[in-house]
C-alpha cells in the first residue's frame, strides 16, 4: 500500500522527534519542518508554499513556556493561535488533511474531578492556554471535514524538556524536592503518542480526540513515582501550588478520558505507569 505523503511541523521537540522517527519506520515519505527557519507558520504566503502536495500535515509546532507566555502574549498567540489558523486556510486550497495538538490546559477552569472527556465545554486559563484554544477554535472553525485535534497532557520523553527528565536530574543533585501536590493529570509518554498518531493516520477521522496515558496523579505522587523507579534516596516533599506562586495559573484537575480515540484505534491506551517505565528505560 502506497504511504500518503506528511508534512512534520515542529520535528524537533519533544513530540516532533519520536514522530519523524515512527513515520519514517511505517515508510511515510515524511517532510520534516524544525522551526521558524524552515517554516514560519505565522506567514500565511509561506504556509501556504509549504503545504503543497502533502496528503498529510501534522502540527507540532507550539510556544510551550507557559510562565513566559504570561508577559509574552504577542508571541504566544502568534505561533499557538495564528500558526494553526494559517495552516487551515493554506490546507483548505488543498486536498490534505491537518492533524494538530491541543493541551489539557484548555480546560482549566474545569471544576470537575473526573477524566475529562470530548463534550467537556472549553475553560481554558491563562495566557498559554486561552492561545492554544483560539488556535482550536480556528481549526475547527476553517477545516471542520479535514482536521482533527490531539488533545494531550503532561507530556515528557526522553528528547527535549519534560518533568520525568528534570526530576532525574534533580535527585541526583539534590537529597530533597518541593513537588506540588493539588494539580492532578495524566502523564503521557510522548513516544507512546507518536506512535498513536502514526496510527491515527491510517483511521483518520475529522474531530477532536482526547490522548494521553490513562489513569489521574497528582505532580508529587508523579515525582515520587519517578524517585521510586530510579531507586533515589532524594526525599519528595509536597507543596502547594500557591507556595509555588508561579506565573501562570494551573490547571487543578486535567486528567483526560480517551475512550473516543480508543475505539477509533481498536485498542486501549497504557497507563502513565506504563509509560514513565517505558521512557525510564531507554532515558
Amino acid at each position: 500500500m502506497q504511504r500518503k505523503k506528511v508534512l512534520l511541523i515542529g520535528s524537533s521537540g519533544l513530540l516532533g522527534k519520536p514522530l519523524s522517527v515512527v513515520l519514517s519506520a511505517q515508510g511515510y515519505p515524511v517532510t520534516t519542518k524544525t522551526g521558524r527557519a524552515e517554516l514560519d507558520i505565522t506567514n500565511l504566503e509561506a504556509v501556504k508554499r509549504a503545504v503543497e502536495g502533502f496528503d498529510f500535515v501534522i502540527n507540532c509546532a507550539a510556544y510551550t513556556a507557559v510562565d513566559l507566555a504570561e508577559s509574552n502574549p504577542v508571541d504566544a498567540i502568534k505561533i499557538n493561535s495564528i500558526g494553526p489558523k494559517n495552516l487551515s486556510l493554506a490546507i483548505k486550497e488543498e486536498q490534505g488533511r491537518l492533524v494538530h495538538f491541543s493541551t489539557d490546559y484548555r480546560y482549566g477552569g474545569v471544576l470537575e474531578r473526573q477524566p475529562l472527556d470530548e463534550t467537556t465545554i472549553a475553560s481554558p486559563i491563562g495566557v498559554y492556554g486561552y492561545s492554544k484554544y483560539l488556535g482550536d477554535e480556528y481549526v475547527q472553525l476553517i477545516l471542520p471535514d479535514r482536521a482533527a485535534i490531539l488533545v494531550t497532557s503532561w507530556l515528557h520523553g526522553e528528547t527535549g524538556n519534560s518533568f520525568v527528565g528534570a526530576i532525574s536530574k534533580l535527585v541526583k543533585e539534590r537529597s530533597e524536592i518541593k513537588v506540588v501536590s493539588d494539580q492532578i493529570g495524566s502523564p503521557t509518554y510522548a513516544g507512546w503518542l507518536a506512535a498513536a498518531t502514526v496510527k491515527f493516520l491510517s483511521v483518520f477521522q475529522p474531530g477532536l480526540y482526547h490522548a494521553a496515558n490513562t489513569g489521574a496523579i497528582s505532580w508529587f505522587d508523579f515525582a515520587t513515582k519517578i524517585v521510586e523507579v530510579l531507586d533515589s534516596p532524594c526525599r519528595v516533599l509536597p507543596q502547594s501550588t500557591v507556595e509555588l506562586n508561579r506565573p501562570a495559573p494551573r490547571p487543578a484537575y486535567s486528567a483526560l478520558n480517551c475512550k473516543k480515540l480508543e475505539s477509533l484505534l481498536g485498542v486501549p491506551c497504557p497507563t502513565w505507569e506504563e509509560g514513565l517505565k517505558i521512557h525510564l528505560s531507554r532515558a
